[in-house]
């Protein structure tokens, strides 16, 4: 019981952190073609 939970929580984190990596890369993404964009038309 106490292993399932501890198992349950652990799988949720290591999910909750890989969806930020990705986001957190699309972003950085997003922010890298603005910039380089940018600075390409001044």
């Amino acid at each position: 019981m106490l292993a399932g939970k501890l198992l349950e929580q652990v799988s949720s984190a290591i999910f909750f952190n890989y969806h930020n990596q990705h986001n957190l890369y699309l972003a950085g993404k997003l922010v890298v073609r603005v910039c380089y964009s940018k600075a390409g038309a001044s």
